[in-house]
Formats: C-alpha cells, structure tokens, sequence
C-alpha cells in the first residue's frame, strides 16, 4: 500500500515531536477538521511544503517528494551537509528523471544512506512510496539525525 501525501507529512510531523506541543493550535490556525489538518499546516509553516507547489494531501506520496520533505525538515535542523557531489547518483540508471529542484535532496539521502534505491541501479523518484519502503527510509532517517545531533 502506498502511502499519502498527507499520511508521509504526518510521520515527519510526529518525528518532529511539534504534534505533542502545538496541534490543536496548528489545527484551528489551518481551518480544517480532519485527522491531517495539524500536520499540514505545520509542513507549511516550516516550508516543508510551500504554498505555489501542487499539494494534495490525497495523492499518493512520490519517493522524490519524500526525500524532499525530509531535507527539507533536516535544513530547520541545520543538519546539512552542503556539496555533495553528484558522483553520488552515478550508479542509477534512472537519475535523468529526477526534477532538478529535487536532486539536491536527493543526493543528501542517496550519500547519508537514507535512500538505496528500489535495486543496485534504480531509484525509481516518481514512483509513489510505499509504506514498508517508508518505514525503512524513516529508520535510516532517524539514525543519520542520531548520529548529527550535537
């Protein structure tokens, strides 16, 4: 099963603990009544998401666009790593399809082991996320931050 949009940004939201703090506040501050609203409009508010993208928190979630939010979520951090260089995604075949606004975040994940690739020589971006690959990134995730938390 695939995951959503909304059902991805939720997960980031709850990593990064703001849905014990401020989620009724985000929820009023967002004007929707439903189980994503604090979610998405902390996505916003951090620039997870922004505003001029296509957003539709029903559709699928693109690996790309996972990889995105979470070096999105990674820069409110400072955990960074700026020119890494794109020898990095040499090995798949497929790096030509990736969005250029999305190949930064994507050589962060691919270089810090946060994203291996559907297979030695795939990465597959446009294809929508599925819960067990986001389950897995989601752990890479949360040790890349445990090892850079100072």
């Amino acid at each position: 099963m695939t995951m959503t949009n909304a059902m991805a940004d939720k997960v980031i939201f709850r990593i990064s603990g703001a849905d014990k703090i401020i989620e009724d506040d985000l929820i009023a501050l967002s004007g929707m009544n439903n189980w994503y609203a604090s979610a998405v409009e902390w996505a916003r508010i951090s620039k997870i998401i922004y505003g001029d993208e296509n957003y539709d928190p029903s559709e699928s979630m693109r690996r790309d666009d996972f990889v995105l939010h979470l070096y999105r979520y990674s820069t409110n951090l400072a955990y960074i790593e700026e020119g890494i260089d794109d020898a990095v995604l040499e090995k798949f075949k497929d790096k030509e399809d990736l969005e250029d606004k999305k190949k930064k975040s994507m050589k962060w994940a691919v270089a810090n082991g946060i994203i291996i690739g559907t297979n030695e020589i795939k990465l597959e971006p446009a294809k929508p996320i599925s819960r067990g690959q986001l389950a897995l990134v989601v752990e890479r995730f949360l040790d890349y931050l445990d090892k850079n938390i100072e």
